[in-house]
Formats: C-alpha cells, structure tokens, sequence
C-alpha cells in the first residue's frame, strides 16, 4: 500500500499535514500578528481601540526566538520518533512476511543499526564482504553492515539456531 497505513493508520501524507498545522501554530503563537487576514480586509477592534483598558502581555505571549527554536526542535524530535516506530513496524512486518519467526524478527529489528531497513538488511546478511566491496566503503557504512551481521549472528545463537 502507498500510504504505509496497513494497520488503518496515518499515512506519510497525513503526518506531514499534522506537522505542518504544528509549525504554523507554533509561529503564531510566537508572532501573533502573522495570522494578519489578508491586505485590504477589515480588522477586528482590539479592546484597547474601543476604550477599553489595555491588557498587559503574558509572559507566555513574549515573542522569544529561543522560545520557538525550542518548539521546532521538538517537532524535529517527534517527526523523527515517528518515522523510527514506522520503520520498525515495516521491517517487523517485511521480515515475518519473510521469515516467518516473529520471535526472530523481534530480536532482529531490536539489534539492527538504525537506518537499515530490511532491504539494507538482506542485502548487507545475503552477501560475503568481498561481495559487498568492504574494503571500499566509508567507516560509516562498514559499520552498518558489521552491526547487521552483528544482529543477525546474535539472534540466531538466541535461538540455538547454527
């Protein structure tokens, strides 16, 4: 399925909709005159335009930019959290279909380096490293692949497959 939702969930659409709505209400509520309506459109009187007394800011009103930075890295953070539990739904979901030992799967997805997928991970456990030109690839990548034989090497001694 394109929308990722076999489980009746989100989909990545949706996600991106959500976050979006929590970036603009973030921005306004830091700056609130930039939900302005549109140039020419009649504005609402303020109580202080009608004679009424003024009303002193809330602290929490203050336009502070620390205030938003912070606000946005915690959506980075959930955006981020989220796309990890999706990930390791997927690859959950891949590999069962696949190996069928859901207990297996469980162990694998929990000791897999974060940012393989499944088909990273079949690639990476299918093929000798002369295969994979191990010599030639970035420390980085060399540390993937040892973290998925890694995974896949720790699991089966789990259990007391040799």
């Amino acid at each position: 399925m394109q929308d990722g939702g076999r489980d009746g969930g989100l989909g990545e659409g949706d996600m991106t909709g959500t976050a979006l709505a929590c970036v603009a209400a973030v921005l306004l509520a830091a700056n609130p005159s930039a939900g302005a309506a549109e140039p020419g459109a009649q504005k609402a009187p303020a109580a202080e335009d009608a004679g009424g007394p003024k009303k002193a800011p809330e602290a929490g009103e203050a336009k502070d930019p620390r205030r938003l930075t912070k606000a946005l890295e915690a959506l980075r953070q959930e955006q981020a959290s989220a796309d990890a539990v999706a990930a390791a739904r997927e690859f959950q979901y891949r590999c069962v279909r696949s190996v069928g030992n859901s207990g297996f799967c469980r162990c694998l997805n929990a000791r897999r380096p974060q940012g393989v997928d499944f088909d990273a991970f079949i690639l990476f456990t299918s093929r000798s490293r002369d295969e994979l030109g191990y010599e030639r690839l970035t420390p980085m990548e060399r540390k993937l692949v040892d973290g998925a034989l890694a995974a896949r090497d720790g699991c089966a001694d789990l259990l007391g497959w040799d």
